[in-house]
């Protein structure tokens, strides 16, 4: 089958117009994925941790959330909590240092604190 030349020169401008706004509107998205990637890198307080993404705004920009939003914040004994789910946390050390926290970690039984002795 044969086309004509004034056939194929259509097809060539329909294509040509189709690409044209493909790469246009591809443009548009690679520059805001960019700037997206700009402001991320601005915020300090997020952690990229495989699949998971906690963010730790109120530490790194000096804001306040209510306990109604879920917050993330250093377990004490590494990694991240949520702060509404975590438990207190009391740690001794043979010198009588004592350092208190939060952690994931399940209290005593008939205690509202998780005790460590080191």
């Amino acid at each position: 089958m044969f086309i004509t030349k004034k056939k194929h020169t259509k097809i060539l401008k329909e294509m040509t117009e189709l690409y044209a706004e493909r790469h246009s509107k591809l443009t548009q998205e690679l520059k805001e994925a960019r700037d997206l990637k700009t402001i991320l890198e601005k915020m300090s307080g997020i952690t990229f941790n495989g699949q998971n993404v906690f963010y730790d705004l109120s530490s790194s920009m000096n804001i306040s959330f209510s306990d109604e939003v879920a917050q993330y914040v250093d377990d004490l004994f590494g990694g991240k909590v949520i702060k509404q789910e975590a438990n207190k946390a009391i740690i001794i050390t043979k010198e009588g240092e004592v350092k208190t926290g939060l952690t994931k970690e399940k209290v005593d039984k008939g205690y509202k604190y998780k005790l460590i002795r080191e």
